[in-house]
């Protein structure tokens, strides 16, 4: 933390997600075992709302679906959620005020999902802000030149 750090009444930060992946734990599949972990974070994401998600997979053989479920725990204005799936978690917010504050809902969630299940290691972790930059006057048009070795493409665009 640092002291005196200034905090923006209207930073144009929009989004932050932090999610870990790990080994597939099918007990990650199972509602039950959410529930475990979701009793624990009561205070902070009440709601519980299961999820079916698609993933669809595009390889030069063809392409693939799979379908599985997510656990998504709510805060009461679906401003921050924690969502479980046999391979990961992610904590999501669009209401941050400070790092500290996020980071400790990240340290919550990883140390109730590790009371309830062991976790073979970390094979990914990963941290993603997201920013608006709102600009104060329309632009109508924009242009965009690249070089690729002696040749230069330039684009226009014009917006109506």
């Amino acid at each position: 933390m640092y002291p005196g750090r200034e905090v923006y009444p209207n930073a144009p930060l929009e989004f932050v997600a932090a999610e870990v992946r790990f080994p597939y734990t099918p007990r990650l599949r199972q509602e039950d075992q959410i529930q475990l972990v979701a009793d624990q974070l009561n205070d902070l994401v009440p709601i519980f709302r299961p999820e079916q998600v698609q993933t669809f997979t595009l390889t030069t053989e063809g392409s693939h679906a799979e379908s599985d479920i997510l656990f998504r725990l709510l805060d009461k204005t679906s401003t921050t959620s924690v969502a479980f799936q046999a391979t990961r978690i992610v904590i999501e917010t669009t209401n941050y005020p400070q790092f500290e504050q996020f980071s400790e809902l990240v340290k919550r969630s990883l140390t109730a999902l590790a009371s309830v299940h062991k976790i073979a290691g970390v094979e990914r972790v990963g941290l993603r802000y997201i920013d608006e930059i709102r600009v104060p006057t329309p632009i109508l048009s924009f242009s965009i030149s690249t070089a690729s070795g002696n040749r230069e493409t330039s684009f226009r665009i014009l917006m109506t």
